[in-house]
């Protein structure tokens, strides 16, 4: 039995869960019966627990997984099953239908979710704060070190488990981690830590996949919107996050296993809240994303480390989005970028083994390595649009300059150099080579 649907207690159920079965009527989430019926969810992950069919009449069928408000006009109580035989019990069930009259999508970013633990009344103390969730992936390591403190594991592993929204060229989402470490820890990650990922996630017709192991294997399953990769010491992944686990001891498994028992279904109702949360961007936050990037840029290239194992242009605005979501908030601040990017760098240094990093510009020859296709769209774009200025998505594709192979080679190399950011879907900028 699947981890999402074998779940009995209040606890383990998110925020959003709770609110759609327990206190709305007619809302949720859109799951496609038939070509004229529907059911509402209380997520995408968890079927409603009553017998409610709605039937569409004159208006058009919402899309799958849609979050919609339904009004209706009547309805009606139908039961099937079979009449019992002699000395059998009834086996009938009752289902109601509701017929559609309109209905309205509803954004999942504003559906109050249950953020005190009072709100939780008798179950008050089962309750995750943000805080709490990301002290989940720290358990099963110590440090003798001050200057290594945990939390560098915890936040970058946090940034994994909570995704991103669609974000960049390529129409997906996720953040892909490369942990260096020994055989002993990561088997500790993936035994105790990583089951946290419910096993409908690890599946490739998951909207929300994610896929980990010792072999490495980049998967791209057409129908998920969302992919995260986690390998130890990977080869050919392109990740947004470096963490290293060799500064750290493990602690002995009985020391902590009470508290991850306790705190990994209350740690996955909370994962799955996170989930439904595309945190939006802002006009209001351009400059400081923009700033991060350069600065992220520069750190990187001038500590010597291979770009083409870190996407520079995706990796600000991604873990920027997933520590939005991390704190369930619509909109992404100025505060989740400059932390998102301070947590990154955190585990960046440290994974580097580095004390200090210079800061200086990039060394401009690195600008010579593009190759002649990068360069092309880069100063075609530059002499259109210029730099730090917003440039529609499609712009891009009706250039005509180059075939779409290379144009998409050449956008790959921009993104991965810091040439170039999409802080949304809609549009991308480019930086200064500078």
């Amino acid at each position: 039995m699947s981890q999402l649907t074998e779940r009995m207690y209040g606890y383990e159920l998110s925020g959003v869960e709770y609110q759609l079965i327990f206190n709305k009527t007619d809302l949720g989430f859109v799951r496609i019966l038939n070509k004229k019926e529907f059911c509402l969810d209380p997520s995408p992950f968890l079927n409603a627990p009553r017998a409610i069919v709605y039937v569409i009449d004159d208006c058009p069928m919402p899309e799958e997984r849609q979050l919609i408000r339904v009004t209706t006009t009547e309805q009606e109580e139908r039961i099937t099953g079979n009449l019992p035989k002699a000395g059998k019990t009834y086996n009938l069930s009752k289902t109601v239908y509701k017929y559609v009259r309109s209905w309205e999508e509803v954004d999942p970013n504003v559906i109050k979710i249950r953020k005190t633990r009072e709100d939780y009344g008798d179950e008050q103390d089962h309750y995750l704060e943000t805080v709490e969730f990301i002290d989940y992936f720290g358990l099963p390591f110590k440090s003798l070190d001050p200057d290594n403190p945990i939390e560098p594991i915890s936040n970058t592993l946090a940034f994994y488990a909570a995704s991103s929204q669609v974000i960049g060229p390529n129409s997906k989402g996720g953040v892909n981690a490369a942990v260096r470490c020994i055989d002993k820890a990561w088997k500790v990650l993936e035994k105790r830590i990583f089951p946290l990922i419910p096993d409908e996630f690890k599946k490739t017709s998951s909207v929300n996949f994610y896929k980990y192991g010792v072999t490495e294997e980049i998967v791209n399953p057409l129908r998920s919107k969302e992919v995260n990769h986690a390998y130890p010491n990977p080869d050919k992944l392109n990740s947004e996050i470096l963490i290293s686990l060799g500064q750290y001891e493990l602690r002995p498994y009985k020391d902590y296993r009470e508290d991850l028992t306790y705190l990994r279904p209350m740690a996955r109702a909370f994962q799955l809240d996170m989930l439904l949360f595309s945190p939006r961007t802002t006009t209001k936050t351009d400059k400081v994303m923009l700033d991060n990037v350069y600065d992220m840029r520069n750190k990187v290239l001038n500590a010597g480390y291979d770009v083409n194992k870190i996407d520079l242009g995706m990796t600000v605005p991604k873990l920027s989005a997933s520590y939005a979501r991390m704190n369930l908030k619509p909109e992404i601040s100025k505060e989740h970028i400059e932390s998102a990017y301070h947590f990154w760098f955190d585990a960046f240094e440290q994974a580097l083994g580095y004390t200090q990093l210079q800061t200086s510009s990039a060394d401009q020859s690195d600008i010579s390595r593009l190759g002649s296709g990068a360069l092309t769209l880069y100063t075609y774009l530059e002499e259109t649009y210029g730099v730090e200025t917003a440039i529609p998505k499609t712009a891009v594709y009706e250039t005509k300059i180059m075939s779409a192979y290379l144009l998409e080679e050449a956008i790959e190399k921009l993104l991965a150099r810091g040439f170039m950011i999409y802080p949304n879907t809609k549009e991308f900028k480019l930086l200064s080579l500078k």
